[in-house]
């Protein structure tokens, strides 16, 4: 009987959980869906959001991974999910591949900063602020990260200009900039990466980054690649992710590396959506057409890191390019959904359908 009633309150705690977010989609983001349109999108399991752009209607909404599975399901990477998504495992799980990771320098918690793989000074428990503004001085900026965070949410680009100190942009005084400093908890510290010149010629204020899923085929016993858009900063952000609402995503085609007419937004926080322009915002730079640099490298070389970690089954990478070669900044085991299915649906493909009713839990 407890079993039982375990079970039920279970469900009941997910299902109250589904209806909050489902109703905080349908008053935050305003969409042209009918009544019944929403109905069905609340009893098939997708926020009305992501239907309303999607093309998911009844005769085909089981092609699609819905948004409530995709919430509370932990596929495909089961255990090893959280492993992947905390920045400060990124150095240790690609320690064979460490020319493609970006320089580590700290972890700062409430004790200090503790040195890691790239800091060169005295290595002690935990270092000063001296020991930071060493590194910032060098070095003239910084990415600073909360180890387990999502969207670009709690970044801070961290510079020195003459002498003059500035975060996310903004100017500060000496003594308020170490505060803010000292007040990070769980913090990553880490170069700042200087992107190609493709990407920073589009808009220079973020490092824009492509997003890259990679599946595990299990007949093959290999990763295929089965999504991939460049995403650019808008609006000023030093961040790209479009959850910030500053940011766009124009997908890749896979066989040319370059970037395609279709392009998504998500203005002000206004929702997601498949947009018609074709140059950037902000600088008027056209998007459509450009090609990224040395793809099918950086292509195969993600395969083959992927194949390298294949305990996990499903891996989005967050990648800058450099004009030596490229830098992954974040690996996430569950990649946003609002992206995934603008192409096409994710269950049409059988290999990703397997890979995620395989390892679901």
């Amino acid at each position: 009987m407890t079993k039982n009633r375990t079970t039920i309150f279970s469900i009941l705690r997910r299902e109250r959980t589904w209806l909050k977010a489902f109703l905080e989609d349908i008053c935050i983001i305003k969409t042209n869906l009918r009544f019944s349109e929403k109905l069905l999108a609340y009893r098939k399991g997708f926020l009305p959001s992501i239907m309303s752009y999607s093309g998911i209607h009844k005769k085909n909404h089981t092609q699609f991974l819905s948004s409530k599975d995709y919430q509370f399901n932990s596929y495909p990477n089961g255990l090893y999910n959280r492993l992947a998504e905390i920045k400060l495992n990124i150095p240790y799980l690609l320690k064979d591949y460490a020319e493609y990771v970006p320089e580590y320098y700290f972890f700062k918690d409430t004790y200090g900063f503790l040195p890691l793989e790239n800091y060169s000074g005295k290595r002690q428990p935990r270092l000063s602020i001296d020991s930071f503004l060493d590194i910032l001085h060098d070095k003239k900026q910084l990415a600073c990260k909360p180890c387990n965070s999502r969207w670009g949410n709690g970044f801070m680009k961290v510079e020195i200009k003459n002498n003059t100190y500035c975060i996310n942009n903004q100017t500060y005084p000496f003594t308020a900039f170490i505060t803010e400093i000292l007040a990070l908890n769980d913090y990553i510290v880490t170069e700042y990466i200087v992107q190609h010149p493709y990407a920073q010629t589009i808009y220079s204020e973020s490092v824009n980054t492509i997003r890259m899923l990679c599946v595990w085929d299990g007949e093959k016993k290999e990763f295929f690649l089965a999504r991939a858009f460049q995403r650019f900063g808008t609006n000023g952000s030093v961040v790209d992710n479009l959850k910030s609402g500053n940011g766009l995503a124009v997908f890749i085609d896979f066989e040319t590396g370059e970037l395609t007419h279709k392009i998504i937004t998500n203005t002000d926080k206004k929702g997601y959506r498949i947009s018609n322009i074709r140059l950037h915002p902000d600088t008027g730079i056209s998007l459509e057409g450009v090609s990224i640099p040395n793809w099918h490298f950086l292509k195969n070389k993600i395969l083959e890191i992927s194949n390298h970690i294949s305990f996990l089954k499903y891996v989005g990478y967050d990648i800058a390019l450099t004009e030596k070669g490229f830098k992954i900044l974040e690996i996430n085991s569950k990649v946003g959904l609002h992206t995934l299915q603008v192409q096409e649906p994710l269950l049409i493909d059988e290999r990703i359908k397997n890979s995620i009713l395989k390892h679901r839990l």
